[in-house]
Parts: C-alpha cells; sequence; structure tokens
C-alpha cells in the first residue's frame, strides 16, 4: 500500500475527520483527545483503522510492511522513506519523534542545522548524501532521552600536554627580597642547580614575570640538564586571577622536576587540572568483581584477546577470585591459582568480573561520569605562550575534540564550539564497551559507511584526572591503565544531546 502523510494537524480536526483513508497518519501538533478516547501529545502519530482513530507511538512496522516496487508518483519506497525521515528528523530546539537507537547515523542539513538520526539499513548513506545532508557521526549510547554521539573522527597520536606550567606563589612585592633556587631535570631524573634568581624591586607581578622571565631566558640548559626551554609568563589561573607560571616548553619528561628548589622564598606548584577545577586525584576503578584496582576492563574480547596470547604476561597475578590482578589464559588454566579457577569456572565469566563496574555508585567512575564535558570545555580552549612568544593550545588531545564542530554542525543546536568534548572515564566504558573486535558491532558497521572502523588494539585518552601529571587511558590490551601528559596517544569526541 502506499504511505499517505498528511502533516501537522490539529486534534480537533483530526476528530472531525470521519472514515479516512486507512492508510493515511497524520501528526498532532498540540495535545488532546481522540474521538476513541486515546490521550495524545504534540507529534504524536495517529491513523483511522477504519473504525477508529488510534495512536501509532511506533511506525517502524511501516517500514517492513511496504513493497518497495512500484514506478508512479505513488512509489511506496519513496512514500516510506520520506515518512521515515520526518520521523528521524530534528529541528532545532525540536523533539525527536522516532528515538534513537545505537549504531544509528546523525546527519545535519547543512542549510538549516536539522539533524537526522537514520538507521543505514533503512535510509541508506547514499540517500542521506544525495538529500546534501553530512554526516557528522553514530548513536554511541542511549540513555532514556539521552544521546551520546560518537564523532566519526579520531586523531593521530597526541600529547595530552604539550608543557609543564608550575604557578609560583609566596612572592614578595614589597621590597622584600625573593630568593629563588631553580633547578633543572637531568636525563636520569636528578635535579641539576641551575642558579639563583633574586628581587626586591618589583612592586607588580607583571614586573616580577617579566624580571624571572629574563632570568630564566638567560639559564637555559645548563651543564648536566637536559634540555629545558623554561620562561614566566603571566596568565589567569582557574579563578581568573592573574599569576606568575614557569613553563617549561619541553615535554619529554613523565614526571617533569619542580623548578623552584627548597630554601627559595618562593614554592611553586604544578598546575595543569586545576585549570578546570579538577583537583582530586582518581586514581582506582571498581570492578565488577568488587576490588579497586588500576587495571578495570573496558573491552572484554580484547581482553580475552590479548590474555589469550602466551606471549602478554599475566599482572599481579594473585589466588584471590576479588584480587587486583588480570591472569592471561595459560595461568587461568594453570595450577598456581586454583581458587581463581574453582571460582569463575571459565575464562569468558573471569573477564566479565575484571570489567568496569557500570552503572556504579562508589568508585573513582562514580565521581567522574559527567565530569568531561566542563573539563573538555575548559582544557579545549587553554593556551600559554611557547618559548618563542607564539600563543599555542597547552592540551593537544583536548584540543581536537574540542574542535570537531564544522560550518554545518555550528547550526545545530548541541554540536557547534563547545559541545564535543574527549570522553571522561565513564564516557569512554559507553562507548567502547560495545565494541567487537572484528567490528561487527552496530557502532563500527556505521561508522565504516561514514568513515572508518576504530581499532581496538590503539591506546586512547580519557579527559579524567588519575594524578597531578597522569590521565587516565583506555589502553590497547583493553583495560583502563594511566600514563603521563607527555606520551602520545589517539583523541575521539563524544557531544551528548538530549531530547
Amino acid at each position: 500500500m502506499a504511505i499517505k502523510f498528511k502533516g501537522d494537524t490539529s486534534v480537533a480536526i483530526i476528530n472531525s475527520i470521519k472514515n479516512a483513508e486507512v492508510d493515511t497518519v497524520y501528526r498532532c501538533f498540540d495535545s488532546g483527545v481522540l474521538l476513541s478516547n486515546e490521550v495524545i501529545n504534540h507529534g504524536d502519530f495517529v491513523s483511522w483503522d477504519g473504525t477508529k482513530w488510534i495512536k501509532r507511538p511506533d511506525l517502524s512496522y511501516l517500514i517492513s510492511n511496504i513493497i518497495p516496487e512500484g514506478t508512479s508518483e505513488e512509489n511506496p519506497l519513496v512514500n516510506n522513506l520520506k515518512l521515515y525521515k520526518e520521523l528521524h528528523r530534528v529541528p532545532n530546539s525540536g523533539t525527536l519523534l522516532a528515538g534513537a537507537k545505537v549504531g544509528d547515523i546523525l546527519w545535519v542539513d547543512p542549510t538549516n542545522g536539522d539533524k537526522y538520526f537514520f538507521d543505514k539499513a533503512v535510509y541508506p548513506v547514499s540517500q542521506a548524501v544525495a538529500d546534501g545532508l553530512e554526516s557528522v557521526g553514530v548513536v554511541a549510547d542511549v540513555d532514556g532521552r539521552k544521546l551520546l554521539i560518537l564523532h566519526k573522527d579520531e586523531s593521530t597520536d597526541l600529547q595530552f600536554a604539550n608543557c609543564w606550567l608550575f604557578k609560583v606563589t609566596d612572592i614578595n612585592l614589597d621590597g622584600t627580597t625573593n630568593t629563588l633556587n631553580l633547578q633543572q631535570h637531568a636525563s636520569n631524573g636528578d635535579a641539576v642547580a641551575s642558579g639563583t634568581f633574586t628581587d626586591n624591586t618589583s612592586t607588580t607581578l607583571a614586573d616580577f614575570c617579566a624580571a624571572l622571565d629574563t632570568w630564566l631566558r638567560e639559564h637555559q640548559t645548563v651543564a648536566g640538564a637536559s634540555e629545558t626551554n623554561w620562561h614566566c609568563e603571566l596568565m589567569p589561573d582557574a579563578d581568573g586571577v592573574d599569576s606568575c607560571f614557569i613553563v617549561v616548553d619541553t615535554n619529554s619528561f613523565q614526571n617533569r622536576l619542580n623548578p623552584i628548589a627548597s630554601g627559595s622564598t618562593a614554592t611553586a606548584t604544578l598546575y595543569m587540572w586545576q585549570f578546570a577545577n579538577h583537583t582530586t586525584d582518581r586514581n582506582t576503578l571498581l570492578r565488577n568483581n568488587g576490588s579497586n584496582v588500576y587495571y578495570a576492563g573496558w573491552n572484554k574480547e580484547r581482553l580475552i584477546e590479548w590474555f589469550s596470547n602466551t606471549s602478554n604476561e599475566s599482572i599481579e597475578p594473585s589466588n584471590d577470585p576479588n584480587g587486583s590482578g588480570l591472569l592471561n589464559l595459560t595461568d587461568f588454566n594453570g595450577t598456581s591459582y586454583p581458587a581463581v579457577k574453582e571460582y569463575y569456572g571459565d575464562y569468558e565469566t573471569y573477564m566479565e568480573a575484571m570489567m568496569m563496574k557500570w552503572p556504579s555508585e562508589t568508585g573513582s567512575q562514580a565521581a567522574i561520569a559527567g565530569t568531561g564535558h566542563d573539563i573538555g570545555l575548559v582544557l579545549g580552549t587553554h593556551t600559554h605562550k611557547n618559548l618563542s612568544g607564539e600563543t599555542v593550545y597547552t592540551f593537544p588531545a583536548n584540543r581536537y575534540s574540542y574542535t570537531r564542530a564544522t560550518e554545518a554542525t555550528r547550526k545545530s543546536d548541541g554540536l557547534g564550539d563547545g559541545s564535543w568534548y574527549l570522553p571522561d572515564v565513564v564516557d569512554a566504558f559507553k562507548v567502547f564497551s560495545k565494541l567487537k573486535v572484528d567490528g561487527t558491532d552496530a557502532i563500527n558497521d556505521s561508522l565504516s559507511a561514514i568513515s572508518s572502523r576504530l581499532s581496538l588494539i590503539v591506546s586512547r585518552w580519557c579527559c579524567s584526572r588519575n594524578y597531578t601529571n597522569i590521565s587516565w587511558l583506555l589502553s590497547g590490551p583493553g583495560y583502563f591503565n594511566r600514563l603521563y601528559f607527555n606520551n602520545g596517544y589517539r583523541s575521539c569526541a563524544v557531544a551528548l544531546l538530549e531530547y
């Protein structure tokens, strides 16, 4: 049969229509009660079943019940696609009428910012492209009316941060002498004395920073030290207060040495996460087995694949079923850890217990949940001046995620600048725990149609604090890990929409 869609119609008009064609569908633009006593709301679809008006909460049946043959204007497939497209359109400040599911592709109309959520098996990618729509990403998680969108692109390896920023405090501006014993980092991690800076003439913080900057530039990389590239900059702290910062441009060390040594009148504090008011270490995650550990799993299939390889050793092995270790398949089936084998029975059940617990009311993940956007908004826009005086972005991994907006998505509510962010631990788990090693999951299947599949063997940053100079990471073996800012890993981007 052909589907006739009459567009927006009031409840009163619908109630005044008698004996409408059975295959005609109307959409209500107001709320009310049908003659059949069905309560309907704005956006609901209704049709005449031959004797009475009925609400159609799910019109997906139209897709499978229409035979796609015909060449006339009443071509069922064409009419059906038009209806499907309308049902899955979201105008700005509008409502998603038909809902969305994991794996649906998000498209945007570049002319007006309207969003479309299409199952590519129903609304082909070729048709969406022919309609002039721009693909954006894929629905990666559905939580009620909240949709977590994974952007279709990801970066090459990027550092989490490309410098170390140290906030200098306890500075005297009253004529009292400031004495700073400066030190640099040797390749073996030892401190190398770099000299003493003194100042008793500065009456403003800007004057002090300028004097210290001159001294640092004159004492670059002293004998015995590794490349330092340090200078001083006056910049706002997390509260917007102009502050003195020592900037160490060369981020080649995992734990950059504090540049101000003991015995100084001023102090320096590594100041990175603080820009986003992310000041509490969250350095363990709760597993399904009840243990709080560094190595909670984020993808069970990848965990099994990695630890089934005999060349990959167990991590912190123990005979405690609720322990913090990760046993490889050989050790699990061996004789050294019989209590673990007896408790879990098979390796897949064991690995399920090693996964991060979510939802969870305890553990770092409970505190981290929902923080990614706010942190990414700050870190994705933070800048400093490098040694050459150029303004650069401090946190490259976050910057990549922040800049996923395009001219088309900027016209669309929830997809413009400030909407995309590097996922926190929980958002990352929601996405990557669903993926399959062979790429046959719904997310990767759709990504392959508009971009490329996500490999599970690479590592990706999370926007969640582990320690003052460490961020959480989705490590390639399938478990969360913690790595220093100076390392380079991939970045992806997510956005949260709600209807």
